[in-house]
């Protein structure tokens, strides 16, 4: 018989295995470290106008402009349905343009106008001071190897699903939680799981997770 200990209390094999205690659970600890860090940045970039969910369209656009309306679904994670009514909000605010393909009607060109690009130099910086805050207290070292850690779990995690294209991974999370997002996806994040804050610090975005 195999004895766990994990906090201060001990429990059997099989006992940890019925019980699975909430504090024992990396999957609802990650999930509660997204809430709070995704919070805390809407809270932080509230005054410029912007919604966590647009941040993270602004994000990918930054690195990436002149973007199909899919690519752009894609890259933070949201089915293009979805992304079609976020991207015209973002339109009437003047953030940025979409534009048909003539030869491709089926296709739409999404591009920051100079309001959506000037916000990177102001919205970077706070991203940035929010991600960093709750790792003052922590060494480079532990820094470097709790990402490391992460992105080991992202990848496992990653191949625990069937490959294929990005809608077919959205609809089986749908399948799964009867939701057409990523669990909780006021925040966004990346079906590719990259990292397009540029912060340093890789959360898998899939939101309950999603990094600043």
């Amino acid at each position: 018989m195999v004895t766990i200990e994990m906090s201060e209390t001990s429990y059997t094999d099989s006992e940890y295995q019925s019980t699975f205690l909430t504090d024992h659970s990396i999957a609802y600890l990650a999930r509660e470290i997204t809430k709070i860090y995704t919070r805390n940045l809407q809270i932080a970039i509230a005054e410029h106008g912007i919604l966590i969910g647009q941040y993270h369209f602004l994000r990918v656009l930054w690195e990436k402009d002149e973007i199909t309306q899919r690519e752009l679904a894609n890259a933070v994670g949201m089915k293009e349905s979805t992304t079609f009514t976020a991207l015209a909000g973002m339109e009437k605010q003047g953030l940025l343009t979409r534009k048909r393909d003539s030869n491709d009607r089926r296709k739409m060109t999404v591009r920051l106008t100079d309001k959506g690009r000037g916000l990177r130099s102001k919205l970077i910086p706070i991203a940035k001071a929010v991600n960093d805050r709750p790792l003052a207290e922590l060494s480079p070292e532990q820094v470097s190897d709790l990402k490391s850690m992460l992105e080991i779990l992202r990848n496992n995690l990653i191949g625990e699903f069937i490959p294929g294209s990005t809608e077919d991974f959205l609809d089986h999370l749908s399948g799964s939680y009867g939701h057409g997002r990523f669990l909780n996806h006021d925040l966004i994040s990346s079906a590719h799981f990259s990292d397009h804050s540029g912060t340093g610090f890789h959360i898998p975005e899939v939101s309950g997770l999603a990094g600043t």
